[in-house]
This record gives structure tokens, C-alpha cells and sequence, in this order.
């Protein structure tokens, strides 16, 4: 992660944008603070979309097609994936594909991300479930879900052809709690973006 990209998220989230850098994908998780007590979304709204694409072009990104965003010398690229072409497919597949064959940073919702990353990364979250601490993974999704809600009970569903449920049943509770908390310190105002501490540490 460049100082230029991680410089460019901490000015998005100071002006009220929720944009979590994944790091285990050249993706972005996108969140706006309209949308707290509505969490149900499973694709980047139009009002997400124009919001992200108004602070982005202040910052001098200029959209070059109808899904990509880049900076003047490209040397920042964010690309919105395609929607699903059937209604309760997989959100994430059409996500997928792109953060597979993109270089572009893949601009995703919560419920998108711990989606994938409880697919793609099944394997590692049940070794840190079964070790001690440090649990990188599963730490990197509680800070997600504190600062974006996810459709959880979609996610468990969305999961359930995979028989790879076991990790998100087990840490169920753990997700609800954190989504909870953002939640919570948001109405109390007493929020304080983690991103923020993570940009800081990478």
C-alpha cells in the first residue's frame, strides 16, 4: 500500500466517506454514513457510487468510463465490479472475477467482503480459530464490521452451498457484537474509525 493510496483513504474517511482497504485484496470495501441503519445492501448504491465519484474528483480522479476512477498520472485506479446478472445470486461472484483478473482497486460492499474473505480465506481463519492470538484475518473482519454492517444472516445463506459455514458460525456472535458497536458509538458519536490506526501501522 502506497503512502499516495493510504494518504488518499484517510482524507475519504475524514470527509465522511467509509472506505476500508482490504489487505488481502486489491479491493476497497465502501460504506456512506446515510445507509447505518439500513445494512442490508448487497451492491454499491448509485448514492454510494456518487458520493465516492464527487470526493474522488476533488482529489483530481477523473471517471474514465462508466466503471472505472483514476487519478491524473493512473497511478491510482478504482474499478466498480458488475452487477449480478440474476436476482439472489452470489453478490460477490461478479466481485470476484474482477479482483481475479484486475489490477484496479475493486470497490466492494461490507457484506461483499466478508463474503469473499470467508470463502477464499476459510482454510486460514479456521487455524486462527484453533490457535492463539495473533489472529490477523479475523481481527482485520471485526474492525470491518465495526466501521461497515454487513448483511450477516445473507452472508450465512450465501454460504451455505460452499460447506464453508463452520468459521462464520463460530464467530457469529463476535461479528454481531462489533457491527453492533460501530453502530452504537456512531449514534453516541463516539466513534472513531479504525482504518485509520491501520493505514497508520501498514
Amino acid at each position: 500500500m502506497t503512502e499516495e493510496f493510504k494518504q488518499l483513504i484517510a482524507q475519504l474517511n475524514h470527509r465522511g466517506l467509509s472506505i476500508f482497504p482490504l489487505a488481502k485484496l486489491n479491493a476497497v470495501s465502501v460504506y456512506t454514513t446515510d445507509y447505518y441503519e439500513n445494512y442490508d445492501y448487497d451492491i454499491v448504491m448509485p448514492s454510494q457510487r456518487d458520493k465516492l465519484v464527487k470526493l474522488l474528483a476533488k482529489q483530481g480522479f477523473k471517471q474514465t468510463s462508466g466503471r472505472v476512477i483514476c487519478n491524473s498520472d493512473k497511478s491510482i485506479v478504482f474499478e466498480f465490479p458488475k452487477p449480478n446478472f440474476t436476482l439472489g445470486d452470489d453478490p460477490a461472484s461478479q466481485a470476484e472475477k474482477l479482483i481475479n483478473r484486475s489490477n484496479s482497486h475493486i470497490i466492494i460492499t461490507p457484506t461483499q467482503a466478508l463474503l469473499i474473505y470467508l470463502k477464499r480465506f476459510y482454510d486460514q481463519i479456521q487455524i486462527e480459530l484453533n490457535n492463539p492470538d495473533p489472529k490477523p484475518i479475523i481481527s482485520e473482519l471485526l474492525d470491518l464490521l465495526y466501521e461497515q454492517p454487513a448483511n450477516l444472516d445473507k452472508v450465512r445463506e450465501w454460504l451455505g452451498p460452499t460447506n464453508q459455514t463452520e468459521a462464520f458460525i463460530l464467530l457469529k456472535q463476535e461479528f454481531r457484537a462489533q457491527q453492533q458497536a460501530g453502530i452504537n458509538d456512531r449514534r453516541k458519536h463516539t466513534f472513531k474509525p479504525r482504518v485509520l490506526s491501520r493505514l497508520a501501522s501498514e
